[in-house]
């Protein structure tokens, strides 16, 4: 029965890991998505539940389990590096707040990493730029919604870039000054 019923759903679980990989880009591969998909389904004893769904509502099941294993491999990339990354949804969401609610990002940093990504856009690819514009600050429906979602994605890599690139690191490889060698003795017999 598990061999059989995994193969059912195998196709609407590939589907939802390619979803998580294109949603929390860079955080997670499609194939790591989907085996970790399957490991959940596995270890909580969801198949059998998970095969009754009606397609649709799989569907929603496995995106949103996809979700949450992003959403963990974020945090603890977060807790062991230091660093952040966005996911397209994180972009969206600060786009429907600061868009057309025209409330402020949660934190300056969010603020600063949208306005330099947007300004990245704008010299890179204005008709992206314009997509999200239109879509988030004048609420127009955009038709071309593949413009949208591509135009949505190289924001949030521009935004992920502008935040690493900004972060600077004060301890750890490549951040202590450079000094001769001969500086270096003269350092070491202060503490001989």
């Amino acid at each position: 029965m598990t061999q059989e019923a995994i193969k059912q759903i195998l196709p609407d679980v590939r589907r939802a890991a390619r979803f998580t990989a294109r949603s929390w880009y860079p955080v997670i591969e499609e194939e790591d998505a989907e085996q970790e998909i399957i490991l959940r389904i596995m270890e909580a004893d969801y198949l059998e539940t998970i095969v009754a769904l009606d397609p649709a509502a799989r569907a929603e099941t496995l995106r949103k389990i996809g979700a949450q294993i992003a959403s963990e491999y974020r945090n603890a990339y977060d807790h062991f590096s230091g660093n952040f990354y966005y996911s397209t949804n994180d972009v969206r969401e600060i786009l429907k707040r600061v868009g057309t609610n025209r409330e402020k990002a949660s934190s300056n940093t969010e603020r600063l990493d949208l306005e330099e990504g947007l300004e990245v856009l704008r010299e890179r690819n204005p008709r992206y730029e314009n997509a999200i514009i239109r879509r988030y600050w004048h609420e127009e429906d955009i038709h071309d919604t593949k413009l949208l979602s591509r135009a949505t994605d190289l924001l949030t890599e521009y935004m992920n870039n502008v935040h690493r690139n900004r972060v600077g690191f004060t301890e750890g490889v490549g951040t202590r000054r450079l000094i001769s060698s001969r500086k270096a003795k003269a350092i070491s017999r202060q503490y001989n």
